[in-house]
This record gives C-alpha cells, sequence and structure tokens, in this order.
C-alpha cells in the first residue's frame, strides 16, 4: 500500500466520559506497533500497556495493516477527566525483515510492505526530531554535547569555549549573564536559567538587556539581581502578584507592616505612622473606619489632609524610610471622591447610651490623646414623649437652665475622661411640636456624649 499520510502520533484528550480514543490517521501493522502513554493533569506521564484490565487499553482495528481505536480503560477503571490526555504513536521495531532470494519469485507486494516500513520508521524518528530542542537554523553551532545530569537543582549553562556545564543556582551562587555576546540564543538559555532559579523552574520569559552583565543571587527562594548599569527593556510575561500579609492592627497610632507581603487589610483603629522596609511598596484595604493623620514628612497623604477610612477603601503608597511613608493614591469603596478639607479635629469620641440617674454621675474614658476640645451632649429618647419618638436627638445645652427646673449638666473633661454630673432635677425639654416645655421622664431618655480633640 502506499503511505501518503504524515501523522504518525495522535492526542486524545479526556472529558469524563469518552472511553474509547481514535488513532485515524496512524497506520499500524499490528497492536504492539501501537505505544501509549498516559498525561495526568499534573503533566506526569505514565506509559499503558495493552490488556483487557482497569490499568491498560485494547486495541481495535478492523484490518491489518490500518487505523482505528482504543479503548482506555479497556474495562472498569476511571475514565480520563478534563485535563488528562492519552498520546498514541506509532513505533515499529528497527529491523529489516524482507529477504529477497537470488532468482526467486518476485512479490511486488512483498517489497512494498518491506518500504513500507522503512517509510513509517521514518516518521516515527521524524516524530521525535520535531519535538527535540534545536538551533535556530541560521545558527553556526553544531557538534554540542550535553553533559551528564549533574546535582539537583543545577542548571545547564555556556562556558566561555562555546560549551555546556552543570551550574549551580542555589544557596550562595551566582550565575552571570553577558548580553554582549551576539549569540542571542546562548544567553536566552543563560538568562532563562537565572531567572528561573526556583525549583519548579517555570517559564517567566526572557530579559532583553542593552549591554553590561547581570548577575543572579539566589538565597532560598529569592532572587536578587545586581550589576545592571542600564536597563532600556524588560519584557515580562504572565501576572504580577503582591502577597498578602497578616492583618495589621494600629498600635500606639502607628501600624508595623510585615515582611510577608505588599497587600494587608488594616483592622479598624487610627494611626499616624507606618513603619517598615525603606522601598516597600504597599496596599492597605481598610476594615472599618480609621482616621489616618496627615504629617508632612512621616505619612505624606494627599491634599496634605487627614483620612477617615470606610470598610473596603484602599490606600497605596511606599516607604522613603523605616518610618516615613507617602501616599500615592486612596480609593473610596463606595466610588466617591476625596473630598479634601483642612481637619480642625484629628480625633473623635461617641458614648454609649448612658442612662439617667438624677443627682447621679458618670466618668466616662474618651480614648483621646488629649483634652477635648469640644464636647456635644445629646437626649436621646427611647420611649415617647412629648411628641418625640424612639431615636430622636435633642441637642441639649450643657450649663443651661430653664426658670421652674434646675435641669442644667455639667461636663468637665481632663485627658483621660468626661466628667459629668447629672443635676438633682428632671431635665426641661420643648415639646416636639407645640413648643411647650415639659419636663423630661429620666426613664424615657438616654444621654449621648460626643467630643472631639
Amino acid at each position: 500500500m502506499a503511505v501518503s499520510i504524515l501523522t504518525n502520533r495522535v492526542i486524545g484528550n479526556g472529558n469524563g466520559v469518552a472511553r474509547t480514543f481514535s488513532f485515524s490517521d496512524v497506520v499500524i501493522s499490528k497492536s504492539s506497533d501501537l505505544v501509549v502513554v498516559k498525561r495526568d493533569v499534573a503533566g506526569v506521564e505514565t506509559p499503558l500497556s495493552e490488556g483487557a484490565s482497569a490499568t491498560t487499553y485494547s486495541v481495535s482495528v478492523t484490518s491489518f495493516p490500518g487505523t482505528g481505536s482504543i479503548d482506555y480503560p479497556a474495562s472498569g477503571g476511571t475514565l480520563l477527566v478534563t485535563g488528562e490526555s492519552i498520546a498514541m504513536r506509532s513505533v515499529r521495531d528497527l529491523t529489516q525483515a524482507t529477504d529477497l532470494e537470488n532468482q526467486g519469485g518476485y512479490f511486488a507486494d512483498t517489497q512494498e510492505t518491506a518500504f513500507d516500513k522503512l517509510t513509517y520508521i521514518n516518521q516515527q524518528q521524524q516524530d521525535d526530531i520535531d519535538r527535540s530542542i534545536k538551533f535556530a537554523v541560521t545558527s553556526t553551532f553544531s557538534g554540542i554535547a550535553f553533559p551528564d545530569p549533574g546535582t539537583s537543582g543545577e542548571a545547564i549553562t555556556w562556558k566561555a569555549d562555546n560549551t555546556l556545564q552543570n551550574s549551580a543556582i542555589s544557596g550562595a551562587t551566582a550565575v552571570s549573564v553577558d548580553e554582549t555576546d551576539t549569540d542571542v540564543t546562548k544567553n536566552k538559555m543563560v538568562s532563562n536559567a537565572l531567572a528561573k532559579g526556583w525549583e519548579d523552574y517555570k517559564d517567566v520569559g526572557h530579559l532583553p538587556l542593552a549591554g553590561g552583565t547581570l548577575t543572579g543571587l539566589m538565597t532560598g527562594t529569592t532572587l536578587t539581581l545586581t550589576g545592571l548599569a542600564t536597563l532600556t527593556t524588560a519584557l515580562l510575561t504572565g501576572t504580577l502578584t503582591l502577597d498578602k500579609g497578616a492583618d495589621l492592627t494600629p498600635a500606639a497610632a502607628a501600624i508595623t507592616l510585615g515582611t510577608d507581603g505588599n497587600y494587608f487589610d488594616v483592622v479598624a483603629g487610627n494611626f499616624a505612622t507606618i513603619n517598615g522596609v525603606a522601598g516597600t511598596f504597599f496596599t492597605l484595604q481598610f476594615d472599618g473606619v480609621s482616621v489616618v493623620t496627615h504629617h508632612a514628612t512621616n505619612l505624606d497623604l494627599p491634599g496634605e489632609a487627614n483620612f477617615t477610612s470606610a470598610a473596603g477603601d484602599i490606600m497605596q503608597g511606599f516607604l522613603t524610610g523605616a518610618a516615613t511613608a507617602q501616599i500615592l493614591a486612596i480609593t473610596k469603596a463606595d466610588g466617591t471622591a476625596i473630598v479634601v478639607t483642612t481637619p480642625t479635629f484629628s480625633e473623635s469620641f461617641t458614648s454609649s447610651d448612658q442612662t439617667i440617674t438624677l443627682a447621679g454621675s458618670l466618668t466616662l474614658a474618651h480614648s483621646l490623646s488629649t483634652t477635648p476640645k469640644l464636647i456635644l451632649v445629646y437626649l436621646k429618647n427611647s420611649t415617647a414623649q412629648a411628641n418625640y419618638i424612639a431615636g430622636d436627638l435633642l441637642l441639649h445645652n450643657a450649663g443651661g437652665a430653664i426658670t421652674t427646673y434646675s435641669g442644667a449638666l455639667s461636663v468637665v473633661p481632663d485627658s483621660t475622661n468626661l466628667n459629668i454630673r447629672i443635676p438633682s432635677q428632671a431635665f426641661v425639654i420643648p415639646d416636639k411640636t407645640t413648643g411647650g416645655v415639659v419636663a423630661a421622664t429620666s426613664a424615657s431618655w438616654k444621654i449621648v456624649f460626643h467630643a472631639w480633640a
């Protein structure tokens, strides 16, 4: 038969359903001519054997020589899932079994069968050649020999005499790339080896350099590149990922960036300093309300103004020093623009609802860094009275009094507490609808204190 098809290898892809995989166009003379290899989702290849079990394959061909299909598994077993594949390839023995005798009978079919086998062998070897590493067509190199495998973790690199060697790229061993060399192929191999110094040797691409020598020092899983005066172009493919570090909790009006990432969540709390390693680029996502205090040197915020965050707000910047930060951008979670104003106060305090006990006193720790400059007191309705309903807030004039009732409240602040004295008689309030003066029923109201510094 004539051999007019060049196909020597067919790939079948799993989908969790298929058991039968066609190797149409691949011609075999007997079932043992077929070599089958399974590839799992991790890329690990396993040669398979012909048989009738859950771990073998069976071959179906109408007649030999011919093409057909296989069943894998041959019976039972687990079908190939998405991401797994199976390669079916014709591999014939490299032998010549045709014996032509002098003055013997001439059978054209016998001679054609021998020619067919030689063609199939050529095709299987071409398949191997096509999947091998080769120099470019215009390269002048030839006769390059690979060294035997060396120590685990080493890479193949070029020596000055244009031969290959095993080179260590972990620990504290330096590998150099000389981009002044005119052979691009050689330098791509070495610079890739340098850039891929991690154990998984992932493809991160080639760094085109503009002269000079690039030296890489591998320490653990960190690759440091030094020694290049000018880098005109750096082509990095793939995704740049910033590791997320542990959450940050403000303490002593500061947060400290960890070395476990460049992206951090900030637990609610105020701060005026960001500590860390100089040169660190960082992204902060706020989990709640934080007052970030501007400082021209230590914490330079956009607009030279303080910033009060909400949950989901994002702040990006970098450290110009161990405790000096430049904030580059702030993005509000709700999409609104940041309104820059010159603040009068940088800290605030709001108390919980306080019970009114006539002639009683309260001592409330305000947690501010200094004595409050402004204090507001609200009466908060809890049970309807004088046309007020639960939740209504009524601004109280602390220290004021109305003739008939002594309802004045005193608040004496210090650097730690709000010291409060409640009057002995009921508070005086105006009716919400009529404006008539009535005495507040203490059990129907709470007091809320606000302070700013």
